[in-house]
């Protein structure tokens, strides 16, 4: 009985025991997963305010960077100013020269080109001289020592007058423009030379290989005539022979029978 009874009251605490730990572990994992829920739902709740925060956030920093952006750009400008010396302040005044207030023409000569050694194959008292202007084939205008002077070229002539020739007057016209305007000559004055005497009379040395006589150069071309001078004879057999060439191998104004004359040229036979 006694063994009976110990048995009995030993199954009933196990089967006690065993629906104990069935009841406790649904509890357990309920729980569980309560505790899960709670964790997504604040999770949940929480993401929303965090997002809003990130956007404040992200619009206080762009409004920063467009605060700074016009403080960046005037340190530029200074920094900019600073390595130029030439501000904008200066930019007016340049206008205003380049809008012609100051219209004077300013002539400036170019650099010289002649060598010690060509200066010395010169006549003496040869002045160098800038040519500023061409008048016509055998008269330009210089500008030297003594300030500007209108220069007729000695020995040498040639249509002068475009509106009664107008072939060989632009022709000659157009050669001493092409040679030597603007350029820097050397002028010889004629014997004789007055101070004042207008015009100058003279001959214009240009610069080559070595220093060529300009008022030869017309009449080799054919660009005009050689009229002799009783006061400047100096040159005279070099230039007849000079002529003589042109007219032989009829250039420029030899290559119409009778147009040139005695007296200058004729040109009626032109027309």
């Amino acid at each position: 009985m006694k063994i009976q009874y110990l048995s009995g009251f030993i199954f009933s605490i196990g089967l006690t025991v065993l629906l104990t730990g069935c009841s406790d572990k649904p509890a357990s994992e309920a729980s569980v997963h309560s505790g899960e829920k709670e964790t997504e739902e604040k999770a949940g709740k929480e993401t929303p305010a965090k997002n809003e925060s990130k956007k404040e956030n992200s619009k206080l920093e762009e409004d920063s960077t467009k605060k700074q952006q016009p403080d960046d750009a005037a340190l530029k400008t200074e920094q900019s100013e600073a390595k130029n010396p030439e501000s904008v302040e200066n930019v007016p005044d340049e206008v205003e020269l380049q809008n012609g207030e100051n219209e004077q023409p300013i002539e400036t000569e170019p650099e010289s080109d002649w060598s010690e050694a060509d200066v010395k194959k010169l006549p003496p008292g040869a002045e160098e001289v800038m040519v500023v202007r061409v008048i016509s084939g055998d008269t330009v205008e210089v500008l030297g020592e003594k300030g500007k002077e209108t220069v007729r070229l000695l020995l040498a002539d040639t249509p002068s007058d475009p509106s009664q020739d107008s072939m060989f007057g632009y022709q000659a016209a157009a050669f001493t423009k092409m040679s030597i305007d603007g350029q820097m000559v050397f002028l010889e004055r004629g014997e004789g030379y007055i101070e004042g005497q207008k015009p100058t009379l003279g001959y214009i040395w240009l610069k080559q290989s070595d220093p060529v006589n300009f008022n030869k150069l017309l009449l080799s071309s054919g660009y005009a005539r050689m009229v002799p001078s009783e006061r400047n004879p100096k040159y005279e057999t070099e230039f007849r022979k000079a002529e003589a060439e042109a007219k032989l191998a009829k250039r420029g104004i030899w290559e119409m029978e009778g147009y040139v004359t005695e007296e200058g040229f004729d040109s009626s036979v032109v027309e």
